[in-house]
């Protein structure tokens, strides 16, 4: 791993250039673009975002898939398609935006804030999983699941109930000085559908989409966000079935490992851990300690309310 000295030296030789300062994740970023997602920061910035030149193609890369590249803490990112631009990450301590060709900010700041988050995160150490996660009076509560699986409808659900949302999609699992594991909180909005916004009662009219014709909208939190970061207590995989009603089982031994390797971020287990091999030892550790559940729900229907209903008194027990 990158030691926290030779992070320092090197972004600091870029700050002129980053007039901008956020925190997420537990990182304050010095950034050359502006992140309206984020909240202000001050102070030393542990992370740099600049525009800069790219390689067009990493030599030997260990991980090579689609847009993405990675070799050792170097990962290279070629959305120029649809984000107009290529990302390189590197030492966990910066991030280089190439603009190949116009492209929208809004593009721009999703695949940041998303892929090239997601990466860094790997860098440094912290395994991401993709997952929101809300605080609870026990702990952090997670919720895993592919693209599709409800992760946010859920999440939304107990933003309407009064509890504070931690992390929208990259989830930060971080090792805290206790030896407990811990959630890092994000960023004060959420990313939902219009049908969802609906559901809460939120107008559409008033919020910014995701993306040019994404029918998915930035929604803030303001006060129902929690900006510290909360001991980890449990975990739910959330999976559409052909039920009628949702239902919930403990996952225990190896399938516990097993089940929390298939969601972290952006990546497989087997590329992750090819390219960052303590990866499997921090979901080992993750595994014996957090209480992790699957959690099935109707493929068509949802049953949003029972389904949180189910999960709450779960993981408040």
């Amino acid at each position: 791993m990158i030691q926290p000295q030779s992070r320092q030296m090197h972004v600091r030789h870029h700050l002129m250039d980053c007039p901008y300062r956020y925190t997420t994740h537990g990182l304050t970023i010095a950034s050359a673009i502006a992140l309206p997602e984020l909240l202000p920061a001050a102070g030393p910035p542990e992370v740099v975002i600049r525009y800069g030149k790219t390689p067009e193609a990493l030599p030997r890369p260990t991980i090579q898939n689609g847009f993405s590249q990675s070799q050792g803490n170097e990962t290279l990112l070629t959305l120029e398609e649809v984000a107009g631009a290529r990302f390189f990450v590197r030492d966990g301590n910066e991030i280089v935006i190439e603009q190949v060709h116009a492209g929208s900010h809004a593009d721009l700041r999703l695949f940041l804030l998303g892929s090239c988050l997601g990466t860094l995160l790997l860098q440094r150490g912290c395994v991401p999983l993709h997952a929101n996660a809300i605080a609870t009076p026990k702990g952090a509560v997670a919720f895993c699941g592919v693209s599709g699986a409800g992760k946010s409808t859920l999440t939304a659900a107990f933003y309407q109930r009064g509890y504070q949302v931690l992390v929208d999609d990259v989830c930060a699992v971080s090792l805290a000085t206790d030896g407990h594991f811990a959630v890092e909180a994000g960023y004060p909005s959420m990313k939902l559908w219009a049908d969802t916004l609906a559901k809460c009662g939120e107008n559409v009219a008033t919020l910014y989409r995701i993306r040019r014709d994404v029918d998915k909208y930035h929604l803030p939190l303001d006060g129902a966000f929690c900006n510290r970061r909360q001991r980890l207590h449990a975990i739910y995989l959330l999976q559409p079935a052909p039920i009628v009603r949702p239902s919930l089982a403990y996952v225990n031994g190896f399938k516990k490992l097993r089940a929390l390797q298939e969601h972290v971020y952006r990546v497989t287990f087997s590329e992750a851990q090819s390219n960052w091999p303590w990866v499997f030892h921090r979901l080992t550790a993750l595994a014996q300690q957090v209480r992790v559940c699957r959690v099935e729900r109707p493929m068509h229907g949802f049953a949003l309310q029972a389904l949180a209903d189910l999960v709450e008194m779960d993981f408040m027990t």
